[in-house]
């Protein structure tokens, strides 16, 4: 897809980022700005409530808190082999993924051919945020430090939340009390992540068995001079066979699609008519097999009311597990002023003091060069592909 190509087909999605964006401008005198792109109005919204949960459910407050700082060092762990792998990919694997991409709601995620729908996506990172910081407050007001302000943040044209606790009380606080106020977001991102897999698991999938029936594959957007198109397949056309195994959701199609090499000669068939396709390579990974569409499940009664609503809120509750994992683990990254950062500085502050090398300068000193390092390969695994897809090698 060309720039242009890019700003036509996403022309509404841009313009509402526009418009939010200008919004904020007009009303820049009531927010304060860090770093030119984040806005914070500041209220006094949900400090009330962690008031009184926190004083209520101090004990157990505080030990989710503790129980969130070891987990919140494995996925540091965690989230450092995926960054050292795709550093890896990046330079040995043709074709990889990127591991880094921009997630915006309503518009797709570089390198994945996936499209974050815009309501969901927004009311999710929304869900997400909130969750986030909401409790760093608990955990903070549950070790009786005050909360200074909370309110609403945006990030660019991204909406989301802040609880700013009382920054010089916290530091007075011994070391496993601040670590676990800065794990305490990310530990509930992994919670709230758990907690969806669960509803899925045990609410929705039985619902889901009484409530909607897929009858077949939408091959949604045919890509121009792609296989599909070159085998005359029309946008919009159902699929219900390929190479005669039955599909009639996407996750059928795709494990049909599995045992299908590039430059085969495949059958694919729908109610109406049969098309002969030979697959091509695929652009990211040159090992799997290449039509050229995007495609979702065709659902019995797609457009009854209690269809569309179950199908919404499920599609609302994997946006909320997929951000909630991503968002929890992206702040676990040991940078600069993110959660992980915060606690990786706390880590090395103690480690050369209890030590005796150097003190607290070389603590600083190597806090600031792991992060230094960690943004430049963030930038790299971020550009790289983007400069990949525009230049030609």
């Amino acid at each position: 897809m060309t720039f242009v190509e890019f700003i036509i087909q996403f022309k509404y999605i841009l313009i509402f980022y526009a418009l939010v964006a200008i919004v904020i401008y007009l009303n820049r005198s009531k927010f304060e700005f860090h770093a030119k792109f984040i806005g914070l109005y500041r209220t006094k919204i949900g400090v009330p409530l962690m008031n009184a949960l926190g004083k209520r459910y101090e004990k157990i407050i505080r030990v989710l808190g503790y129980i969130g700082v070891p987990l919140g060092f494995i996925g540091m762990a965690v989230i450092l082999f995926f960054i050292a792998q795709g550093v890896f990919n990046l330079f040995f694997v043709p074709n990889a993924p990127p591991t880094v991409s921009p997630v915006l709601p309503g518009l797709p995620i570089p390198g994945t051919g996936i499209t974050v729908p815009l309501i969901e996506g927004l009311l999710a990172l929304f869900v997400v945020v909130v969750i986030h910081e909401f409790s760093h407050g608990l955990v903070a007001r549950s070790h009786n430090l005050p909360i200074k302000s909370s309110g609403f943040a945006f990030f660019g044209p991204l909406p989301g939340a802040f609880v700013e606790p009382d920054e010089k009380k916290l530091k007075k606080q011994r070391n496993l009390v601040q670590l676990s106020v800065f794990a305490a977001g990310p530990f509930s991102n992994i919670l709230t992540a758990a907690l969806v897999l669960l509803i899925f698991l045990f609410i929705m999938d039985p619902i889901a068995a009484q409530v909607i029936t897929p009858e077949g594959v939408i091959f949604t957007k045919i890509v121009e001079g792609a296989p599909a198109a070159i085998a005359g397949i029309p946008q919009g056309t159902m699929i219900t066979e390929v190479n005669g195994n039955a599909v009639n959701s996407t996750q059928t199609f795709f494990i049909a699609m599995q045992d299908i090499q590039p430059g085969q000669n495949i059958t694919i068939a729908g109610p109406d008519a049969q098309y002969g396709v030979m697959t091509a390579q695929h652009p990211l990974n040159a090992s799997r097999a290449y039509l050229g569409i995007e495609v979702k499940t065709q659902f019995r009664n797609e457009k009854a009311f209690s269809v569309q609503s179950f199908l919404w809120i499920t599609t609302l509750l994997n946006w909320i597990f997929i951000l909630s994992l991503g968002l929890g683990l992206a702040n676990l990254l040991p940078l600069g002023p993110v959660d992980g950062g915060r606690m990786f500085h706390i880590v090395m502050l103690q480690w050369f003091v209890m030590l005796q090398w150097f003190g607290e300068q070389h603590g600083n000193r190597v806090w600031m060069n792991v992060s230094m390092v960690l943004l430049y390969v963030l930038l790299l695994l971020l550009l790289i592909p983007v400069f990949k897809a525009i230049l030609p090698f």
